[in-house]
């Protein structure tokens, strides 16, 4: 699915949060397991939003400890303020929806009385945290005992913010009801609610009567009691409606009641315009399920995605085992779809969001585990079969010379969106706790890379063995709580390997995947491959021989560290290359070393290939992209040239790009160029180190009189937040620029007198911070400058110092407020020479004053026309043009 106080105290509260009384933590799973049933009676009141409703809980201790301590969630209370985690979270997101939504808008539920068998129970909310109560129990609850907990409660329904809300009078209700948090082997599971970053809810027994308006449709968890009720949904199945058409609410109401068992949540969504698809599916053993789709359309043909997926993952991970399977259309926020025992909720409908969702009934629904500390248990392998359930290729021996494993669904660009990151250090381990993750991390790692790494374990052991390992772990703990470790331990029980490279290194770590050539040498009765490990994952890998584009045989190696020797008997002449991984079914992130060409003279080297544009990269080739080019300035006028780049994605460690233009005007050759290399750190917060070259040059006087030569070595470190999702990073940028000058007139001229003679030096140390949230943004940078130069026979150097800060305070409406930007420089070491154009200044830049040539311009010189209003940012931030209040000593600006 989906996709600050301070970073530091947020985190520190979540951790305490999930993990209270857990001295000695573990991955392993106890063999007892609490059992917890509900009664819920609950009335809609779609005039003012509201559900009031009377609950009784039965909670058994099946645990060995007496319980001294009692934790129970009220999540519609995330949506009651901009204090809850939920809107932290949205404010780290940079998404001001919530933060800045009108009181009427907001949720939340109150009028509670708890009692606990009967007797009065006082709490308080844990740690401030609206959406948690706590309770101190006046006589433990002792091992083996059982108590019924009461309450009536009131529900402000929220607008759509997320996964609870309306639209008008659409309804979703989840995480609605008080519900006890899960207490196992590492103690209470306390958690607030957040939107990236789901649940952990005990297994029990439901039964839920609704009251609502008798013209509404409903859709819940388990199964429905009432004739009367299936009648009305038969009648709306045979008599669909026109959705876009107003339906005023009966005045008669109706109570619709389910029950269910082994169930961990209830969810439940109303609308007077739902329409009704009804299917059904045979299951391998010959069970049938029924399958429904409840979405506000004309017309609706989904069921079929529904009973795909009841089929795959029955065969495969285990059989289905409900009477019902549901799919809703709804207002969802959060990702594009949210699970729910037997039904859940897309905001829109196609084969992969649905197939995805209605996996999520195995796992997290019937393998219940923790999807707030290990959302990769559910999330990751759930996106797995997702991508088998849809693959419609046939496999074949057949070689595709791509980095990318063309797999089904959004399985290949989720694969390219991880490699990229790891080849940037921006990468996070799979296995990470949800909510430590970047928004966009979220989806590579645990939806692209964590769903990624198992087709390299099915490879590793084949479909037959790796689908037992499956089945068995689902017989051994469905409708349990299983923790990293149980998985792993049924999965190296089936298999007899070890796979602690997987569990632990792929899982739970950052370490690359890097295998290469060495050596090849012939010997007497075949080859010696002579092979290497230079990344961290002693991870198994195939070696494919492959003659014409297919592969002949193929030889699967354990891992190793540092090198290796294999001994082959095989036929030099039955095929033409040797590769590593050849169907990219590893995270291998250099293909450059998998390739050993039989017939080349350099029988390691990539061969070279053109592409116009673009490409994604070759594991057989280099390539270079050709970029036909126009530009245009009014100095250079029109430039016609041929630009040559390797940038693809997922990118390179090193990309270059170099772009000459031929100007008609000034009769020369212009352009860019780039070289550049992103070297991934990790280290604390420095996640990658930036080194290269950049190069320019293009007329920039009037009438084209002069060119500027521009070379420009840097270095720059990238460092955020150790955490990763706190919002706050910073760049620090070492810069040195050279600057030669070209006059394009007649230099033998009488009198004349070139003012570009000598060239001019820079070096500039740059620091870059920002906080990108959607509350109060901020920004901060600072320059440290030394520059040289020789301009008008004037020569000199300088010193000098800056900072400019910027604070953004919001309105009551996203994205609107006032900016306030200060600005503070002096210079340390001051020339009196000058001539104006390193001073500091309030008015805005035109072209002349950007003396290091960093900025792209139409009209750098430009005085008359249109281009002369082309101005640049400043440190008196004014928005008018011309460098007015120049200052050679110092500049304060608010």
């Amino acid at each position: 699915m989906n996709k600050f106080l301070s970073i530091s105290v947020f985190l520190i509260l979540a951790s305490c949060l999930t993990a209270m009384s857990q001295p000695n933590f573990s991955y392993k799973q106890a063999d007892w397991q609490q059992e917890v049933n509900y009664n819920i009676k609950v009335t809609l009141d779609d005039q003012n939003h509201l559900l009031k409703g009377d609950i009784s809980i039965k909670y058994i201790n099946n645990s060995p400890d007496d319980l001294k301590d009692f934790f129970i969630h009220l999540w519609p209370n995330a949506y009651k303020n901009n204090n809850s985690a939920f809107a932290i979270q949205k404010d780290q997101d940079n998404d001001a929806k919530f933060n800045t939504a009108e009181e009427s808008e907001r949720g939340y539920i109150d009028s509670l009385s708890f009692l606990i068998n009967g007797k009065k129970a006082v709490f308080t909310f844990y740690q401030n945290q609206v959406d948690i109560a706590y309770f101190k129990l006046e006589t433990p609850l002792a091992a083996g005992d059982s108590f019924v907990i009461t309450t009536p409660f009131k529900i402000k329904i929220p607008g759509s913010f997320s996964r609870m809300g309306h639209e008008k009078q659409a309804y979703q209700i989840s995480q609605w009801y008080p519900k006890p948090a899960v207490y196992d082997i590492n103690g209470w599971n306390a958690m607030p609610y957040l939107d990236q970053g789901e649940f952990y809810s005990e297994f029990g027994t439901f039964n839920v009567a609704i009251t609502l308006p008798s013209n509404y449709v409903l859709a819940a968890t388990g199964e429905l009691q009432e004739d009367s009720e299936k009648e009305f949904i038969r009648n709306r199945i045979n008599n669909p409606i026109d959705p876009s058409k107003e339906i005023v609410s009966s005045n008669e109401n109706k109570t619709v009641t389910f029950v269910q068992n082994q169930v961990h949540d209830f969810a439940w969504f109303a609308s007077k315009t739902f329409n009704v698809e009804r299917n059904k599916v045979t299951l391998p053993s010959g069970k049938v399920v029924e399958t429904f789709v409840y979405a506000s359309l004309k017309t609706i043909n989904y069921c079929n995605y529904i009973n795909d997926a009841l089929l795959f993952y029955s065969k495969h991970a285990g059989e289905y085992p409900y009477k019902y399977c549901s799919v809703v259309l709804g207002s969802l926020k959060a990702g594009g779809g949210m699970e729910y025992p037997m039904i859940t909720v897309c905001d829109y409908l196609n084969e992969d969001v649905i197939v995805h969702e209605v996996g999520h009934n195995w796992f997290y629904g019937i393998l219940g585990s923790n999807e707030r500390t290990y959302p990769w248990m559910d999330e990751s392998i759930n996106s797995f079969f997702e991508g088998e359930t849809t693959n419609k290729k046939t496999e074949t021996n057949e070689v595709a010379d791509a980095t990318l494993q063309d797999l089904a669904g959004n399985a290949g660009i989720m694969k390219a969106m991880a490699i990229h990151a790891i080849k940037r250090g921006t990468d996070q381990a799979p296995g990470d706790e949800s909510e430590v993750f970047t928004g966009i991390n979220y989806g590579t790692m645990v939806y692209g890379k964590g769903a990624f790494i198992f087709y390299h374990l099915k490879a590793y052991l084949g479909d037959e063995l790796f689908y037992d390992c499956f089945r068995a772990y689902f017989d051994a703990w469905k409708f349990k709580h299983p923790l990293p470790d149980d998985m792993q331990e049924v999965f190296e029980k089936t298999s007899g390997k070890k796979l602690s490279w997987f569990f632990r290194d792929m899982i739970f770590t950052t370490k690359t995947v890097d295998y290469g050539f060495k050596n090849v040498t012939k010997t007497a009765t075949g080859l010696q491959l002579e092979l290497e490990n230079k990344g961290a994952v002693n991870s198994p890998f195939p070696v494919n021989f492959i003659q014409n584009n297919k592969i002949v045989k193929t030889v699967w190696l354990d891992g190793f560290s540092n090198t290796k020797t294999l001994n082959l008997e095989i036929d030099p002449k039955s095929f033409d290359r040797i590769q590593l991984d050849a169907k990219q079914l590893t995270p291998d992130i250099n293909t450059s070393n998998n390739n050993y060409f039989a017939h080349s003279i350099f029988h390691f080297a990539e061969k070279p290939a053109l592409s116009l544009v673009t490409s994604t990269p070759a594991a057989t080739k280099t390539k270079m992209n050709i970029l036909p080019a126009y530009g245009f300035n009014i100095h250079n006028k029109s430039m016609l040239g041929l630009g040559f780049h390797n940038i693809g994605f997922p990118g390179h460690k090193t990309e270059y790009i170099v772009l000459p233009l031929y100007s008609f005007e000034t009769k020369d050759i212009n352009g860019y160029a780039q070289l550049y290399h992103i070297a991934p750190i990790r280290k604390k917060n420095l996640q990658n180190l930036e080194y290269g070259v950049k190069m320019a040059r293009f007329a920039f006087d009037n009438f084209g009189s002069y060119s500027y030569n521009k070379i420009n070595p840097y270095v720059k470190a990238h460092f955020s937040n150790p955490f990763y999702r706190g919002s706050r990073q910073y760049d620090i940028t070492l810069r040195y620029i050279y600057l030669s000058f070209d006059p394009h007139i007649n230099t033998e001229l009488p009198n004349f007198s070139n003012p570009y003679e000598k060239p001019q030096q820079f070096l500039r140390l740059e620091y870059d911070y920002k906080r990108k949230t959607a509350i109060r943004p901020e920004k901060l940078s600072a320059i440290l400058e030394s520059g040289f130069y020789n301009i008008q026979n004037k020569t000199g150097n300088f010193i000098k110092l800056a900072a400019t800060g910027e604070k953004f305070i919001n309105y009551k409406k996203p994205k609107k407020g006032l900016t306030i930007t200060g600005f503070g420089g002096a210079f340390l070491k001051e020339s009196k020479d000058n001539v104006g154009l390193f001073s500091f200044a309030t008015g805005s830049y035109n072209g002349r004053f950007d003396y290091l040539f960093d900025h792209s311009l139409m009209g750098r010189s430009a005085n008359y026309g249109l281009f002369q209003n082309q101005v640049l940012g400043n440190e008196g931030n004014q928005k008018y043009r011309g460098a007015f209040g120049g200052a050679n000593q110092y500049l304060l600006a608010l």
